[in-house]
């Protein structure tokens, strides 16, 4: 099974290279006042047909890793995951995040750079199949295993917003009734449906999709068939007075505007 985290460790290794692509995923602009050198910044919009407009235009790496990483909690970082893995990427998710970041490496600058567009006109094919609407799955009761996500899915982290290790997710998930097989379609929907398509992958499970609400959706073409969800969950403050803050690691011409869709 593909890898799904990378540590700060292995991050620091290769943080000056140009061997990675490395993506901070955000909410809100004044959420992220630092970043890890070297990132670009991609803030998750709920207005559905900008990010999907925006998402399948952005030259994403084709050949290199995709490490992607927020503010610790996986809130943004998990539709981040979940929409590049709907467009064939395997993106890295960075344990811990940026808060895990700052406590045990520290450099950190306040300037981000730009994600580049495609320079033609192909757009990214997003997988269908990764998104249900109610009306597709009415008929299919005895083919899917429904999720009703709530906080309490929370529990499948730790005290530090690291994914549990796998036996006790087993354990959580079973405890809640769901049935650990690939056998039958599991959907899942709510708050905190991103954060376990992450914790049910890892357990290695690859039958999964996200059901997504008629009203959260704007249909007018096909490249409206991503819709999101907005979570719930606190986002982490960053400690800035513990973090050293790197100017000179950027150069002029990465010292952009951030993408705010």
């Amino acid at each position: 099974m593909h890898k799904i985290f990378i540590t700060t460790s292995q991050l620091a290794e290769t943080i000056k290279s140009h061997e990675i692509q490395l993506i901070h995923c955000a909410k809100f602009i004044d959420t992220t006042p630092i970043h890890i050198p070297n990132s670009y910044l991609l803030r998750y919009s709920s207005d559905t047909e900008d990010f999907v407009s925006t998402f399948k235009k952005l030259a994403f790496a084709e050949e290199i890793p995709i490490i992607i990483y927020d503010d610790g909690n996986l809130e943004s970082v998990s539709k981040i995951w979940y929409c590049l893995r709907s467009i064939g990427k395997l993106p890295l998710i960075l344990d811990g995040g940026i808060k895990k970041w700052v406590k045990e490496y520290g450099p950190v600058v306040n300037s981000v750079a730009n994600l580049p567009l495609l320079t033609n006109d192909s757009e990214h094919e997003i997988n269908e199949d990764y998104y249900k609407l109610p009306e597709e799955v009415a008929d299919k009761q005895d083919e899917i295993q429904f999720i009703e996500t709530s906080s309490d899915y929370l529990k499948i982290l730790d005290s530090e917003n690291t994914i549990k290790p796998i036996n006790e997710l087993e354990e959580f998930f079973s405890a809640k009734g769901v049935k650990l097989s690939n056998e039958k379609l599991l959907l899942l929907k709510g708050d905190f449906a991103y954060l376990c398509a992450i914790a049910l992958t890892v357990i290695g499970l690859k039958n999964l999709a996200i059901e997504v609400s008629p009203a959260a959706s704007r249909r007018s073409s096909a490249s409206t068939r991503f819709y999101s969800i907005d979570d719930t969950t606190k986002i982490f403050e960053i400690n800035k007075a513990s973090a050293t803050v790197e100017e000179d690691l950027y150069s002029d011409s990465h010292c952009c505007r951030c993408i705010t869709f």
